[in-house]
């Protein structure tokens, strides 16, 4: 399977194909996101990734888009997006300390409109109840809570959602579940490191805090602690795989599991030195935006992988789509991916993503295989094309300057395009959360505004 989703082969699967997906709303709707979870870290995504067995079963069920981006770098404008179907533009819930506004409206609103239990488990200190992505979930718990100085680990989230769902009759229900691995501190069991040892100076675990020093050059590591900081991340990849696997066996245990709408994907992805940095919500790079977007339909009626280019932002729009309750044709969301799922050739469209969490802000748009960032204070601009250097490695402005000029009209069309739909939704500007002081201590402890 590995081998098999890697390869080039793979992405003509779904021309062949002549059911389509099921004409009736899916019974079950679970919704798995992965914070920080880079698609090449995956071995459905590339085939010499280590192994992520779980995961990879999932894939060999579902539609891959081999070509997710997110539309934001951190967790808080991507699944702000992923939730309500609009951009970090429109939404402006983009810096710490901001929510979601109350005028627009979520998956979770209109599934429990349309007769679906709506349930979240969620562990990151970003989507507490103060991030308002709470809107339309039944039940809605968020780890750490008030009192918790920890979000919940993989296999301690697990337990917890499948308690919740061996608790559940037949009723449709819509189930969030938000690993907050492989996020630092980078923590993982032992048994998941198989047996590799640290260098000297090095153990088990690797901080928010050390990540923090190397960020500000207070510590240069050597090539051997690089790799064993990013073998700590791997080991944290296969310890929420053994999670996800849990979860898919309760539904199959259940006999759940072929009823189910079962969709994967993560908020972003975590740098490694690309570009001389670590961690995420610093640049625009593939190592942050190229994420793994699975969606399983009910009985795994179509399968294989799709390699037009598409958003998590689609999310929202293609999961009210197959549910039978479209989001109203004005509402300014993306659009769904039940064209794609289908199997009906779609031209790509360009991709927005932006809102940074630290740094200068910057905005980018994919587009014909082009990639243009464009730095909103100083108006620096970088092009790359991503076919050719997948890397990110020459910055082409000043030798293709009509592509250049070509990304600057979109980004430019985009802001408009944003504005407009600001008004329509009466967003007038950001919301700002209420965050006590022990919170931000909380935050601050993990990395965030820092």
């Amino acid at each position: 399977m590995r081998a098999l989703l890697a390869a080039a082969a793979l992405l003509v699967l779904l021309t062949g194909m002549s059911k389509p997906p099921s004409p009736k709303p899916p019974r079950h709707i679970l919704l798995i996101t992965i914070d920080t979870l880079r698609a090449d870290a995956l071995s459905c995504y590339r085939a010499q990734a280590p192994g992520t067995p779980a995961i990879d079963a999932l894939a060999g069920d579902s539609v891959v888009f081999l070509q997710a981006r997110s539309p934001a770098p951190w967790t808080l404008p991507a699944l702000a997006s992923a939730m309500t179907g609009l951009s970090p533009q429109v939404h402006l819930a983009t810096g710490l300390g901001d929510r979601v506004p109350d005028r627009v409206t979520t998956v979770a609103e209109v599934l429990r409109r349309g007769g679906y239990r709506t349930a979240a488990l969620v562990s990151s200190p970003l989507l507490g109840r103060e991030a308002h992505l709470d809107q339309g979930f039944r039940e809605y718990t968020a780890f750490p809570g008030e009192t918790g100085t920890k979000p919940a680990d993989p296999e301690q989230l697990a337990g917890l959602a499948t308690r919740w769902l061996r608790g559940q009759g037949r009723e449709p229900f819509f189930l969030w579940v938000h690993f907050y691995d492989p996020h630092t501190p980078y923590a993982p069991p032992a048994a998941y490191l198989k047996g590799m040892e640290p260098p000297p100076g090095m153990g088990l675990r690797f901080t928010a805090e050390e990540q923090l020093a190397i960020r500000l050059r207070q510590r240069d590591p050597s090539p051997a602690e690089r790799e064993w900081i990013h073998e700590l991340y791997r080991a944290e990849v296969r310890w929420v795989d053994a999670a996800v696997g849990s979860l898919v066996a309760e539904l199959k245990r259940s006999g759940r599991y072929e009823e189910t709408l079962i969709v994967l994907l993560s908020d972003h992805g975590e740098e490694f030195w690309e570009h001389g940095g670590i961690g995420h919500g610093h640049t625009l790079f593939e190592e942050l935006l190229r994420v793994p977007f699975l969606v399983k339909l009910p009985g795994a009626d179509r399968r294989g992988a799709v390699d037009t280019p598409v958003s998590t932002a689609s999310l929202a729009a293609t999961l009210l789509d197959l549910a039978g309750r479209p989001l109203p044709a004005r509402y300014p969301a993306a659009p769904s991916l039940t064209p794609l799922l289908r199997g009906e050739p779609q031209p790509a469209e360009p991709l927005l993503s932006t809102g940074l969490q630290r740094i200068e802000e910057r905005e980018a748009v994919l587009f014909g295989g082009f990639k243009l960032v464009r730095w909103e204070t100083s108006g620096r601009q970088e092009l790359y094309d991503l076919a050719r250097d997948p890397g990110e490695t020459a910055d082409l402005v000043a030798s293709a300057p009509g592509r250049t000029a070509e990304g600057a009209r979109l980004l430019d069309r985009f802001e408009k395009k944003s504005e407009r739909a600001r008004k329509t939704l009466g967003i007038a500007r950001r919301e700002r959360a209420p965050l006590d002081p022990e919170a931000v201590k909380r935050l601050r402890a993990l990395g965030y505004g820092r």
